[in-house]
C-alpha cells in the first residue's frame, strides 16, 4: 500500500539523506519519493512496517506534521549533520 506522509524539520539534502538511510534499513518497506522542498515522504509497505519506519523517522527528528516539538527540531539538527557526512 502506498502512503505519502508530510514530516516537520525537513530542510536540505543532508535531512533527506538520513530520511533515506532510514527508509532503507527497512527492507519491508520502499521510498517511492522524498520532496524536500514539501516535507512529503512517499513510501510503499505494509502499514506496519510504514508505522515502524515513521517511529524511526521521529526518533531522529522528523516526526509527522503536528507531532513534533522542540526536541524534535533539535534532532532533526544532528540527523542532518550525519546526512551530510553520508552524501
Amino acid at each position: 500500500m502506498e502512503r505519502i506522509v508530510k514530516l516537520e524539520n525537513i530542510k536540505c539534502q543532508g535531512c533527506g539523506n538520513s530520511i533515506k538511510n532510514a527508509v532503507l534499513k527497512n527492507e519491508h518497506v520502499q521510498l517511492v519519493d522524498l520532496n524536500i522542498a514539501e516535507g512529503a515522504l512517499t513510501l510503499n509497505g505494509d502499514d506496519q512496517y510504514i508505522d515502524q519506519v515513521l517511529t524511526k523517522l521521529e526518533s531522529l527528528g522528523y516526526p509527522e506534521v503536528g507531532k513534533g516539538n522542540f526536541i524534535d527540531a533539535a534532532k532533526s539538527y544532528v540527523s542532518c549533520m550525519i546526512g551530510r557526512m553520508d552524501s
